[in-house]
């Protein structure tokens, strides 16, 4: 492709100096009239002679191919912006029990989320509590969980070791 643009300006160019030359060198008069006309045409002819090699055959071809990459990058962008959205939301969820694990007066732990698909959004589906203190605090987070995040307690999971 670089040198088929290489090509072109050379070409280009070539005819522009020769058409230039041949005006300098023709005297005034009609004579001058019918150079600057014929070098107008050879550079033209010039500027437009890629669309005579053009092959078309190639360039659906090439142009196919390219439309069929730009599918499969808009895919793999969307893909990815759905995977990065589900993250930052899962997070999000995360800090907030962190959060009213804190208001409760349970200090130490985290909480982990998974999310699904809710038909136009991601939704809480379970969560892995890892917080120490009270049984009463713990169940106060575990209702809070269920009431405000609509997470049922069968899906919460709590893990003991820490």
């Amino acid at each position: 492709m670089e040198n088929l643009w290489r090509a072109w300006i050379s070409g280009l160019s070539g005819a522009a100096v020769l058409g230039a030359v041949c005006v300098l060198l023709t005297s005034t008069g009609p004579v001058r009239s019918v150079t600057k006309m014929m070098s107008g045409t050879v550079l033209a002819l010039a500027f437009l002679s890629p669309l005579v090699k053009l092959d078309m055959e190639t360039f659906s071809l090439s142009t196919a191919q390219y439309r069929e990459e730009a599918a499969v990058l808009t895919e793999e962008a969307r893909e990815l912006q759905e995977r990065l959205s589900r993250i930052i939301i899962q997070e999000e969820y995360a800090a907030y029990i962190w959060d009213k694990a804190q208001s409760l007066g349970l200090t130490s732990g985290q909480a982990e989320v998974m999310v699904r698909w809710g038909g136009d959004c991601w939704v809480p589906d379970e969560v892995m509590l890892t917080f120490s203190g009270s049984e009463d605090k713990r169940n106060a987070l575990a209702n809070l969980v269920e009431a405000e995040l609509g997470i049922p307690k069968e899906r919460q999971y709590w893990n003991e070791s820490h």
